[in-house]
């Protein structure tokens, strides 16, 4: 065999400002310095630095956009394979399905099939690679009405820990290699290089809205039984925002009902109280748009290279008092700079899938809660992250679900793999032994191999 060389273009330390933007990672509270981030424009490419990396004994990541928020697709000392080069969307002739690429980003592929009157449930960021959403699942605004992004997999292209291309669909999958890209975690089996999606045509228009209310516990309390107990339709989607130390509660989110059939639905999450007054000025609370403009307005431009800490957990039914008396305590304990919990209604259809049949297992979850914490001052770092996870663990034991999603990983969870997978992760483990069995793809939250 030839020796392993690597192909594409390759960035090293040699390469001086080239390098410092190549090594970077969305999150700025992220530091690493790879030995070489190699940006593939075909398979070739790919397999190539799959093979080099097994020749040269190297950490091998791969990345799609970069907004890992531990770091996963980067690495010190070692091999990155950047995908943001595979960045195409084809459409095909009979427009029931599209090619992507692992590095298009979610705002290029929303334009691109919003052009053609279709779209897929990926994510709110518009900045995202497709790879990285899918592999952990994809859960966004459009999730309860049409599923997970992953559910919308048909087709994965990847090649694997020993630098094979290989490739799965949904009716020929004998070693479970789509199963697992539907959620089992980005980096764990191969680097993906093409994707194929069963496309949602979408022609109508969305109604969405936004409300606050001045920040005070009563109202807290109220907001978070409603909100857990809520039951809305697989239309409606929407979030519950809560600052610490905010002078406002924010509701958001959007339907695919009418504006008059909106506030009803909303009613009940309302407790027919009064509509509280628009937020941020805006002539109405309710506006209606189409499904990509609501896209746009949701996710906007994102704020490149902040620091940051999350984690989540996801929850079903109503939370209880003390969960609720809980988090009331912790948006009141101090945080050195922006620390937000935050609710998004879940389930839907979503929830029309079994837990088994792809490796994204949270299948009877009602509700999601994001703990968030942004900081600019180094100084800030250690307060916002001890804010951060006395909070998750003040909340999540009331919650009682033992369960995270993927997406939002957090080095902190000493309990990630069942978080993440439950009874899924046996079978991922099998899945990570066929195809990477010397556990080349490997980082602190991998799955290895059984």
């Amino acid at each position: 065999m030839a020796p392993a060389v690597l192909s594409g273009h390759v960035v090293t330390s040699s390469a001086g400002d080239e390098y410092e933007l190549a090594r970077q990672n969305y999150n700025a509270r992220l530091d690493f310095h790879p030995a070489e981030v190699v940006y593939c424009y075909g398979e070739t490419d790919v397999v190539n630095a799959v093979r080099y990396g097994i020749a040269n004994g190297r950490q091998v990541c791969m990345r799609s956009g970069a907004h890992d928020y531990e770091g996963f697709s980067n690495n010190d000392g070692g091999l990155v394979i950047d995908t943001s080069r595979l960045n195409f969307v084809r459409i095909a002739a009979d427009a029931k399905t599209a090619v992507v690429g692992p590095g298009t980003p979610l705002r290029t592929l929303y334009h691109l099939l919003g052009d053609r009157g279709f779209t897929l449930p990926g994510g709110s960021c518009g900045t995202v690679g497709v790879a990285g959403l899918v592999t952990g699942g994809g859960f966004g605004l459009i999730s309860r009405k049409y599923g997970m992004f992953c559910d919308k997999l048909v087709r994965v292209r990847m090649v694997d820990g020993t630098g094979a291309p290989q490739e799965a669909t949904r009716g020929n999958d004998p070693d479970g290699l789509l199963w697992a890209t539907c959620g089992g975690g980005g980096g764990n089996f191969g680097v993906v290089t093409e994707f194929e999606f069963e496309l949602v045509p979408v022609t109508g228009l969305v109604t969405t809205f936004s409300y606050g209310w001045p920040s005070s516990d009563d109202t807290t309390r109220e907001l978070v039984a409603r909100f857990t107990r809520w039951q809305p339709s697989n239309d409606m989607f929407a979030t519950l925002l809560f600052r610490a130390g905010g002078a406002s509660i924010y509701v958001s989110g959007q339907s695919f009902s009418s504006e008059p059939d909106t506030r009803a639905e909303l009613a009940a999450l309302l407790d027919g109280d009064p509509m509280p007054p628009p937020r941020n000025g805006s002539v109405s609370p309710l506006q209606t748009m189409s499904v990509l403009d609501a896209a746009e307005s949701d996710g906007g431009d994102d704020a490149a290279h902040e620091s940051y800490k999350n984690t989540s957990s996801l929850g079903r039914g109503e939370l209880n008092a003390a969960g609720i008396d809980a988090l009331v305590q912790r948006l009141h304990a101090g945080v050195p700079s922006l620390g937000f919990v935050q609710f998004d209604s879940f389930g839907g259809a979503i929830n029309d899938v079994d837990k088994n049949a792809s490796a994204f297992v949270h299948r009877d979850m009602t509700y999601t809660v994001q703990y968030q914490t942004y900081w600019t001052d180094p100084a800030d770092a250690p307060g916002s992250e001890t804010w951060l996870r006395d909070t998750f663990e003040a909340i999540d034991p009331h919650i009682g679900t033992n369960a995270s999603y993927r997406n939002y990983c957090d080095l902190n969870l000493t309990d990630w793999e069942a978080r993440y997978y439950g009874e899924n992760a046996a079978q991922l483990r099998l899945v990570k032994t066929r195809f990477d069995p010397n556990n080349l793809f490997n980082y602190p939250q991998s799955i290895s191999p059984a």
